[in-house]
């Protein structure tokens, strides 16, 4: 299955999970090895070895001084090797929470869930690296609908003392799994605690949340009065991920028998995301494909020609001592600024646009200023799906 992004998801299996409350315990890092009065007691004893060996054995000195060279040359040899070892063993770890997260991000969820495991299975060997690991598993225990597990991880996770947003982030994600699960009493207490932050009134996640409840309580015009009050910052902070929004509120115009404004926002959805995954996502919007139309999605952009001539990708070929770039054709670009290689470019670049086979400009420089999205991207209550 493709999502907006061109991210292609593997189809979900059954991760061999352990139970996950095992794994919070197993993952838990060893203590540290106080090794500080064993350092000392050895001290001691090769000191107080030596000056009686210096004393009762003759050329006792001499020896005492070469066993002693050979201590510390062993030692210093010794500590280099352990320093070295332990450094490998957490470079290599750290390899292994990259590696999941590389895997969540790319939506390769049954590997990611092996990966998880075989971190999570021993000892860690730092709470940072425990922590996040946690935080990607929620990823994954969500996107297979284990929201009993998730619950349990994120409650295991608030027992730290975490900064304000990582704490906010995984309260969100709380109470959307509370929903899921149909606990509408823990869940308005949960939204109540967020809704007492600094952030209340610009929190794109916290606003996605309210308008879920709102569907599952049965309050459709609430949800509609949110989703249009905070319609700049969910667009700003979710990204594609405001089809979740339009898709509510869709079913929310729905419920009101309101059918022109329905169809509106489930196209905006469906342009967003594929409504399978929608339906996955928010259960109680199935069916509204059977009253509504799916958006088409948008056809894939146009080639772009060859400007070098010729067939085929431009080549590197050596000329003296540079590189010079040549198009299949042979033409090589030689030391000619852009605007002499490309006439055609130095203002505006005439493409097709859709099946019509009219053209529109695309201008090489950006009138106006772009807008960037939101820094509060990590608000998305459900972690990337």
């Amino acid at each position: 299955m493709r999502y907006a992004g061109g991210v292609t998801e593997t189809p979900p299996g059954n991760p061999p999970w352990q139970d996950v409350q095992w794994l919070l315990d197993a993952s838990e890092p060893r203590p540290r090895v106080n090794y500080f009065w064993y350092g000392v007691g050895a001290f001691l004893f090769v000191s107080l070895g030596g000056a009686y060996l210096a004393e009762t054995t003759p050329n006792g000195q001499i020896l005492v001084q070469g066993v002693s060279i050979l201590l510390t040359v062993g030692l210093i040899a010794g500590m280099s090797f352990f320093t070295m070892f332990a450094m490998q063993r957490l470079k290599a770890a750290q390899q292994q929470i990259e590696a999941a997260a590389e895997l969540v991000q790319l939506r390769r969820w049954q590997q990611a869930s092996v990966m998880l495991t075989q971190i999570l299975s021993q000892p860690v060997r730092t709470h940072a690296m425990r922590f996040e690991a946690l935080l990607y598993l929620i990823s994954v225990l969500t996107r297979y609908d284990r929201f009993e597990d998730a619950l349990a991880v994120q409650e295991h996770l608030l027992e730290n003392n975490l900064d304000p947003t990582t704490e906010r982030a995984i309260k969100l994600g709380r109470a959307m799994a509370m929903l899921r699960l149909d606990r509408l009493f823990d869940a308005d207490r949960a939204i109540a605690d967020l809704r007492r932050g600094e952030a209340r009134d610009t929190s794109g996640g916290l606003a996605l949340v309210e308008i879920f409840r709102d569907i599952k309580t049965g309050h459709p015009a609430e949800a509609i009065e949110i989703a249009g009050q905070r319609s700049e910052i969910l667009r700003d902070q979710l990204s594609h991920r405001v089809a979740d929004v339009h898709v509510l509120v869709a079913k929310a115009h729905d419920q009101l028998e309101q059918p022109a404004e329905a169809q509106r926002a489930f196209t905006n959805a469906t342009l967003l995301a594929p409504f399978e995954e929608l339906v996955r996502r928010y259960p109680e919007v199935a069916g509204l494909d059977q009253k509504y139309a799916v958006a088409r999605a948008p056809d894939a952009a146009p080639a772009m020609p060859d400007t070098l001539g010729g067939s085929g990708p431009a080549q590197i070929a050596p000329v003296g001592d540079r590189p010079q770039l040549t198009s299949p054709g042979g033409r090589g670009t030689g030391n000619r600024s852009d605007s002499e290689r490309f006439p055609e470019a130095s203002n505006t670049l005439s493409l097709p646009l859709g099946e019509s086979g009219s053209e529109g400009e695309l201008r090489t420089t950006p009138p106006g200023e772009t807008n960037a999205p939101g820094e509060e991207k990590s608000s998305d209550p459900e972690g990337p799906q």
